[in-house]
């Protein structure tokens, strides 16, 4: 008869006894109470053998023979982890191939799902630099005409002006509007510059967009003046600074400013000459002050902190458009001016918003739930890899236990050799991210770079990922491989593992599953993309221009001539 056949004491008190009795005397005392247990089993049968065992363990249960419940003063946890890292160590070594499989699966796998991470964190921080973000709002247009409601984000001129004097809560405003110009440099060179972006002079007070050169509170107040960015003044000037020159703009000489930083790629508008709001207000001070249901800018508005804000001015809203508005005018009624928050804009329906850079929130959940694909694949083939070894590794365990070493040393143990696995998968996956993001980024249209690696809460970030990764995916292989019996190593096919059959088989068939339907939804895909480029248009657009003349008065004169 097997030993795991025979019958056996209860196991919660032998438990509770292995528990509380003092090492130096449990394995004589244990072995008394395994004899008395065997001699009462032959002679009145289980049950009354195993309530005797109870009896007999909480009789034990008293001063002399408990524990020190201290830990012991001799116990050298740094030497018993610098033991554990060279074993873990030398056991990666020892198994080149299978730590280079291990290592090398789960690095691709990481890699993947941190290019997705970094692009999914900067479509989500756009507009979150600007130091009131959380306080700046966009208005947006509710209509309705005689047959539909219309929305959209283009307002009139008067609203801003008109919230922030009604509204105490409205601390400031800002107004943009979009255009084009033409730059000319003597009489042949011409540049059309379609970032040109009209707003009032509160923008830099209301945004973050620093001014390296010129006064913020002026630089924007006098008609038939601008100011440049950078990259545009280094366009024109080179490297001499371009604040108090001019610019031929239209055919009209334009004072220089201010010169301002660069704007940032995470902002969902961006400009490369600034011009002030006046020059269109005070050549229209009728459709500055009364043209309503004229849309042509976007307002901004700055709130002033506090939760309830918001709530204020969208209850007062009926009311400040019977105010303003009355009955409506050309066939339209204002029906409401929601606000959007700043952070939301780029993120939010493209309809609203016909000008600057727009995202795509379903694409940020299909590709997060892909990156999460993949880090389950690779944390799954770990798991089978794991598993599979772990018959090469019972005559190891089964020698540490009769040596005396306990199950949470071996758990510990092999949790570590995870943890190094994945701490060296995550080294690999960074420099694959690394040397792989110039194509990730033409893949995928974007510019991402690496500067976030430069925070150190990214790095500390990152360790507890591998950490967490490596606890996850080695859990189960360390408490399956520690758990084996001694005898166990005289078995050529151990049950305990035969009895993880099924779970390997769950493993597999998973992978196989997500791979195939990542596979499928990227062949799909691919084929549309492949359709847009190639289906017939029904012209031939490679013998087709479009030039863009911006109302040149001399391309008008001579229109034929140039077609």
């Amino acid at each position: 008869m097997k030993q795991s056949d025979s019958p056996q004491p209860s196991r919660w008190p032998l438990k509770f006894f292995r528990w509380f009795c003092h090492p130096d005397y449990r394995e004589d005392i244990e072995g008394d109470l395994l004899e008395r247990f065997e001699r009462r089993l032959a002679e009145g049968g289980i049950r009354k053998a195993q309530w005797e065992f109870s009896k007999d363990v909480l009789r034990l249960f008293r001063l002399g023979l408990i524990r020190p419940f201290k830990p012991t003063p001799s116990l050298n946890y740094q030497s018993m982890f610098r033991n554990h890292f060279k074993i873990a160590w030398r056991t990666l070594i020892k198994q080149k191939l299978h730590s280079i499989i291990n290592i090398t699966g789960l690095a691709v796998g990481i890699a993947s799902f941190l290019l997705i991470a970094l692009y999914v964190y900067n479509e989500l921080s756009y507009d979150r630099y600007h130091q009131h973000a959380d306080n700046i709002y966009r208005v947006v247009e509710n209509i309705r005409t005689d047959s539909e409601l219309l929305s959209g984000a283009t307002t009139s001129l008067p609203l801003g002006p008109t919230l922030a004097r009604d509204y105490p809560e409205v601390l400031d405003f800002v107004r943009i509007r979009y255009n084009k110009r033409t730059i000319s440099i003597g009489d042949d060179n011409h540049f059309l510059e379609d970032q040109c972006v009209w707003a009032d002079s509160t923008i830099f007070q209301v945004f973050d967009f620093p001014l390296l050169e010129g006064d913020p509170k002026t630089a924007l107040t006098k008609p038939e003046t601008v100011v440049l960015t950078e990259s545009t003044a280094r366009k024109y000037f080179g490297e001499e600074s371009p604040v108090g020159q001019s610019l031929e703009i239209q055919v009209q000489p334009y004072l220089i400013t201010g010169l301002a930083a660069d704007v940032p790629e995470n902002s969902h508008f961006t400009f490369d000459l600034l011009f002030p709001i006046v020059s269109i207000t005070s050549g229209r001070p009728d459709l500055a002050k009364d043209g309503w249901f004229i849309p042509g800018v976007y307002t901004y508005l700055l709130l002033a902190e506090g939760d309830n804000n918001t709530s204020k001015i969208k209850a007062a809203i009926p009311d400040f458009i019977t105010r303003h508005t009355g009955e409506g005018r050309y066939g339209m009624q204002y029906t409401d001016f929601p606000l959007q928050p700043l952070a939301s804009i780029y993120l939010a329906n493209p309809r609203l918003f016909e000008n600057g850079k727009r995202g795509n929130k379903s694409n940020l959940y299909i590709l997060s739930a892909i990156a999460m694909l993949i880090m389950i694949i690779a944390s799954f083939n770990y798991v089978n890899l794991a598993i599979a070894r772990a018959s090469r590794r019972i005559k190891e365990v089964g020698l540490r236990k009769i040596m005396g070493v306990e199950r949470s040393l071996l758990i510990q143990q092999f949790l570590g050799e995870s943890i190094i696995v994945s701490f060296l998968s995550m080294l690999s996956g960074l420099g694959i991210a690394v040397l792989t993001l110039p194509l990730f980024n033409s893949l995928l249209n974007t510019s991402l770079h690496l500067a976030i690696m430069n925070e150190w809460n990214v790095w500390v970030g990152l360790l507890v990922f591998s950490i967490l990764l490596g606890v996850l995916s080695g859990a189960y292989p360390a408490f399956l491989i520690s758990g084996f019996h001694p005898l166990r190593i005289f078995q050529q096919s151990p049950q305990s593992l035969r009895s993880q059959g099924w779970l390997r088989k769950i493993l597999v068939t998973a992978q196989f599953a997500i791979s195939m339907t990542l596979i499928a939804g990227t062949l799909l895909v691919f084929e549309q993309l492949d359709l847009l480029s190639n289906a017939k248009l029904g012209f031939v657009k490679e013998q087709m221009l479009k030039i863009d003349f911006n109302r040149d008065k001399a391309v008008k004169q001579h229109l034929e001539s140039v077609k």
